[in-house]
């Protein structure tokens, strides 16, 4: 018996790693056959160009000077292109990456604890509660969510410097906070000891410089990967109190605070460029939209219902919609949690510190998403606890411990909730699969969902789904009249179905709302030419073109400009098809049906060697489409080279024996009728 608990004793480190990596992987390594989803993965990575061009000095530049997606976050973005770099668009390999964070980040967590309470099973309870609580699914699980899991890694790295820090400064023997200075009455012994003591001290104080110096630096990372860090200096202060006994009274708080100075600069300067980010984007809601007394009871209700999905965390969503009445009760309720809590914990601050601790820490570090400041229409996310809980975590560890004298009571309670959350985690990501799976989930337990019901509606209009699509759509716009974005996917929808008309209409409601939304006027453009209006669908793609925000994917102008260079071909305007198709290949270069189209404009035009370059350059590029070899036959033909084009309108039958086209263009080479 005695063997075994050496081998629990000796081998506990690792004991811990495997039990944290194994709990990650069995939760978490399902995503990696997941895909990506349409709520911000595209402006992260599949249709942000310069993401998926990868590493380069022109990624770093655009990182370091974007405020794209409403933030200010380079080393996410250089994250991104990294693994764009190595994945592609392939949506496992991402996922994996966000997975490694996660592990390391819960591996850190209690190497990072450990160290500044010396308690090492609580300090495990810790990590293994961070690494298994759903609500940190999100985060994991959304490929987007990148930010929380590599910031979070530059916080607890910043902990851990700041640890070393202070325990240089006290073994160097500093004066000030948390050091023992000599009085002025004192006077060193001169002796070979004293002196070996006073370089050990010198060399203390090097090492706390550069403790110093390095937990600046790592805070400034942190912030670069996700300004949500600002409120890290603030718990370095409590971390000061609680665990280092830095501040054992007032009188010690000036100093430390000086000596935060470097990093609450830091997070001014994050918080101004941060809210210049979001406000350049319309990110920030005005006060007209939600009052600030509005603001300030969501943000209470807020606090406890985060507080509810500690213990309970049931009816997870990807997206909660804001709730601007809230029953009496419930506000009620909010303030007795938020008050009794606080309360309590100042009750018990001399026995047990750790519970005003814990409890500042999740009040602190919720502050800036809190809403009071509101960014978008959510009322809370999931994602948001990802550092917050940490507070809640030591509360509970630290609480039960002492309620729980017996060690195998203590291992037992949090072994069961431990497994409970792991189970409750494994199924919570399972409903990431994808667009479809997350965003019915989302519908079923929250109410008045007009984002992801339009998230819904899109996913099912591009997979051609219509009518299941379009109850969404208006479901989204009736809840929201406001709501633009739906009008703008049902006109997309009603395209799909020939609506034309109905869809310029619905386009057109769009522009009301939101005079400068660049896809509208590309998408009016679209229902125009459909319409056989190319010029007043010129004139709506020059104005997307003047109000384009670089949001717009390529995809887009090139579906644009395609069905205006359609219109004026059927039209006989064939000089004004063709400087459209030009167009196109200035976008995309290897664009092979535009170079075949362009070829047949130009030879309507009697340009051939023109048409016949480019028909044979978008042969090379895709050799197995018939159309292509339709429209070269069609210029060989119309320059009387017969057996040429019989041979080319032959191999367009080769490859499609239903081309009904080619089969009428092979009789005329012929001559035959």
């Amino acid at each position: 018996m005695s063997e075994d608990n050496n081998f629990f004793k000796t081998n506990r480190e690792l004991i811990v790693f495997t039990v944290l990596s194994v709990l990650v992987m069995a939760i978490y390594w399902q995503t990696t056959g997941f895909g990506f989803i349409n709520l911000d993965d595209n402006l992260y990575v599949y249709d942000n160009p310069v993401v998926l061009s990868g590493l380069s000095w022109n990624t770093v530049n655009w990182a370091l000077t974007a405020f794209h997606s409403a933030n200010w976050h380079p080393l996410t973005w250089l994250s991104h292109a990294l693994d764009a770099q190595m994945f592609g668009r392939d949506a496992g390999g991402h996922h994996a990456v966000n997975i490694v964070f996660h592990l390391i980040n819960s591996v850190l967590a209690f190497v990072v604890f450990r160290k500044m309470t010396g308690c090492f099973w609580k300090s495990a309870i810790v990590a293994a509660l961070f690494a298994v609580h759903p609500a940190h699914v999100e985060s994991v699980a959304w490929v987007s969510e990148r930010k929380d899991v590599l910031s979070t890694l530059f916080w607890l790295l910043t902990m851990f410097a700041y640890l070393r820090f202070a325990e240089s400064r006290v073994e160097s023997g500093e004066s000030g906070v948390g050091s023992q200075s000599l009085s002025d009455s004192e006077e060193p012994a001169e002796s070979a000891a004293d002196d070996s003591e006073g370089k050990l001290s010198t060399l203390d104080s090097r090492l706390s410089t550069k403790f110093y110096i390095l937990t600046i630096i790592l805070f400034a990372f942190g912030l670069m990967a996700k300004p949500m860090l600002v409120t890290l200096p603030f718990v370095l202060l409590l971390m000061d109190f609680w665990s280092l006994e830095r501040l054992k009274s007032l009188r010690d708080l000036p100093a430390l605070l000086i000596e935060k100075i470097p990093l609450f600069v830091l997070s001014a300067v994050s918080s101004y460029v941060t809210i210049l980010a979001q406000r350049s984007s319309g990110a920030v809601e005005s006060l007209d939209f939600l009052p600030l007394g509005t603001r300030f009871l969501n943000a209470i209700v807020s606090y406890a219902k985060y507080v509810v999905m500690m213990f309970y965390p049931a009816d997870l969503a990807v997206w909660y919609p804001y709730e601007s009445d809230f029953p009496v009760w419930q506000i009620g309720g909010a303030f007795v949690l938020l008050i009794g809590v606080t309360a309590f914990c100042l009750w018990q601050i001399r026995e047990r510190k750790y519970l005003l601790m814990g409890w500042l820490w999740f009040l602190g570090t919720l502050v800036p998403v809190i809403g009071i400041v509101q960014v978008g229409s959510q009322s809370l996310a999931d994602r948001y606890t990802y550092i917050p809980y940490f507070g809640l975590f030591i509360m509970l560890a630290w609480g039960i411990g002492d309620l729980l004298k017996s060690k195998k009571a203590f291992f037992a309670f949090f072994a069961i909730a431990v497994l409970a959350l792991s189970i409750l985690s494994f199924r919570q990501t399972s409903f990431w699969k994808d667009n479809e799976t997350l965003y019915k989930r989302t519908l079923a337990v929250t109410k008045n969902n007009f984002l992801i019901s339009h998230n819904l509606c899109y996913t099912l209009t591009l997979e051609n789904r219509l009518d299941e699509a379009e109850p969404l759509c208006r479901a989204a716009t009736e809840i929201r009249p406001g709501f633009y974005e739906g009008y703008n996917t049902l006109g997309i929808l009603q395209i799909r179905r020939g609506e034309y008309a109905e869809a310029e209409q619905n386009f057109r409601q769009v522009l009301e709302k939101n005079p400068n939304f660049t896809l509208a006027y590309a998408n009016l453009s679209v229902a125009q030419s459909l319409q056989k209006k190319p010029e007043e669908a010129e004139v709506n793609l020059e104005k997307a073109v003047r109000f384009n925000d670089g949001r717009v994917s390529n995809d887009v102008w090139v579906n644009a400009l395609f069905n205006l260079a359609l219109a004026y071909n059927e039209q006989g305007k064939f000089e004004k098809a063709a400087e459209n198709l030009t167009r196109i290949l200035i976008i995309d270069q290897n664009n092979a049906p535009a170079r075949a189209n362009l070829a047949l404009t130009l030879n309507r035009l009697k340009r051939f060697e023109e048409a016949q370059k480019l028909i044979e350059t978008a042969i090379q590029l895709n050799p197995n489409e018939p159309a292509a070899y339709n429209i070269y036959g069609l210029i060989m033909l119309e320059q009387n080279r017969r057996t040429e084009a019989a041979g080319l309108f032959e191999r367009a039958l080769q490859l499609n024996p239903d081309y009904a086209e080619a089969k009428e263009n092979l009789k005329k080479a012929k001559g035959e009728k």
